[in-house]
């Protein structure tokens, strides 16, 4: 019998936790030691149990036009899916004070950064009060009122009104716009394929993290810039000018930067990095992935 390759060897992140850290950094790559002998055990392992997978999936599709279309077809494994009604209404919700934001509905999310703190919240009847905002430790939090229940809807858009916001986290496929940013040290992390968009982000520091195929824009100003992506991640920096930056990609992560003092560049795996600048460059790769300068500046 023809032995099977060893599983690839993939860089993750030691410790990373994208809703606790600012950013994640590569350490050292996880080794694979498994003896042959235990691939070919896996392999006979996985012939064997391939009929019933097989046989399990043919028997889920065949039950699936027979469930409640209102429950959704996959509510009996543990999820709940509420369809919106279509009628959309609008609330405006007072919050506590809050430095901090954390998403956890796939929703349209606009950023306004000013004098005033509060949340509208737009949304079929029906999904309305099954929303829920709440100041915890300073972080406003938008999630849902129950655990394992997602909507069916598209009418979902919601504003939030910060005086001031360090730190910021999307989960799921949520989709976040700012039209400007200001802070101290400002931290962004973006999960599963959710996406942020800031036209104008000024900070002393800026750390950005990606988990997923999610994705990243911004442009504006800052002394140090730290970008961090796991995954399929996309970045898109150009437009953002950093004194100094440190970029790692583990995976076929993408990112683009403006660095014009010092870049530190780390890509394991299929990852790609381009830059804008002159600056000093520090770089290592592992795998395919690849560093390109684009020109002195972005036009």
């Amino acid at each position: 019998m023809r032995r099977p390759f060893p599983a690839a060897c993939i860089l993750l992140p030691a410790g990373c936790n994208l809703s606790q850290q600012g950013y994640a950094r590569p350490d050292k790559p996880v080794g694979c030691n498994l003896k042959t002998t235990e691939f070919e055990e896996n392999t006979m392992n996985a012939n064997r149990i391939l009929p019933t997978l097989l046989l399990s999936a043919g028997l889920l599709a065949a039950t699936a036009p027979l469930l409640p279309a209102q429950a959704g077809p996959l509510s009996w494994l543990g999820g709940e899916r509420v369809q919106g009604s279509g009628k959309v209404v609008k609330q405006n919700r007072e919050v506590g004070h809050f430095t901090a934001l954390a998403i956890g509905v796939s929703a349209d999310v606009e950023i306004r950064q000013g004098a005033t703190e509060g949340v509208i919240v737009e949304a079929d009847d029906n999904i309305q009060p099954l929303i829920e905002t709440v100041v915890d430790n300073g972080t406003l939090r938008i999630r849902s009122a129950k655990r394992n229940v997602s909507f069916e809807t598209r009418n979902m858009k919601i504003i939030v009104m910060a005086r001031t916001l360090d730190r910021m986290s999307i989960g799921g496929s949520g989709n976040v716009t700012a039209d400007k940013l200001r802070g101290e040290n400002v931290t962004i992390d973006v999960g599963g394929s959710g996406s942020f968009t800031v036209g104008q982000l000024d900070s002393e520091s800026v750390a950005i993290a990606l988990g997923g195929s999610g994705n990243l824009k911004a442009g504006g100003n800052t002394e140090r810039l730290q970008v961090s992506i796991g995954g399929s991640g996309r970045v898109q920096v150009g437009q953002l000018q950093a004194r100094d930056a440190v970029v790692s990609i583990g995976g076929s992560g993408q990112a683009t930067v403006w660095a014009k003092k010092s870049l530190n560049l780390s890509v394991a795996g299929s990852g790609d990095i381009n830059y804008y600048g002159d600056p000093q460059i520090s770089k290592s790769i592992m795998g395919s992935g690849s560093i390109k300068r684009l020109g002195g500046a972005p036009m």
